[in-house]
């Protein structure tokens, strides 16, 4: 079962292979992706409401895809010198519970949203059942 700690042990392991190369690198470390909530959770928001994640209380800082790629442009078409050999932290604005981000959908889209917590073991059984591999499912639930 992987976690949050070997999952990024497993990410700087790959980094610094590409570091000790010699190869010049950017690495662009993006937090969730705003994404998420249509082309994960979008169905059961459209037909039933509501989200299910195994997230508590736990916030993080979603960030759009697009803004991600607008972070890469710039790295690539600026002076590459000075964006050789650096680290971005890609973030969104501000941290947020899944539950505020429900609150900000329901807002946007004219009806109640909710998150249903459920137990991680709940949700990777799940996940499995349709057909998800182990690395994904692992990745998800981090």
């Amino acid at each position: 079962m992987l976690n949050l700690e070997t999952q990024l042990v497993a990410d700087r392991q790959e980094e610094r292979i590409i570091e000790e190369s010699g190869i010049p690198y950017s690495f662009l470390r993006p937090t969730a992706f705003m994404q998420n909530f249509v082309n994960y959770y979008g169905l059961t928001i459209k037909n039933e409401n509501a989200f299910y994640l195994p997230a508590g209380d736990g916030k993080i800082s979603f960030v759009d895809a697009r803004d991600i790629a607008a972070v890469a442009v710039r790295v690539i078409i600026e002076n590459g010198s000075q964006h050789e050999n650096k680290v971005y932290e890609i973030t969104g604005q501000e941290t947020l519970s899944f539950g505020q981000a429900a609150e900000i959908l329901s807002k946007e889209i004219g009806r109640t949203i909710s998150i249903i917590d459920i137990p991680g073991e709940d949700a990777r059984k799940g996940m499995k059942e349709m057909g998800m591999e182990d690395w994904m499912i692992g990745a998800i639930m981090e």
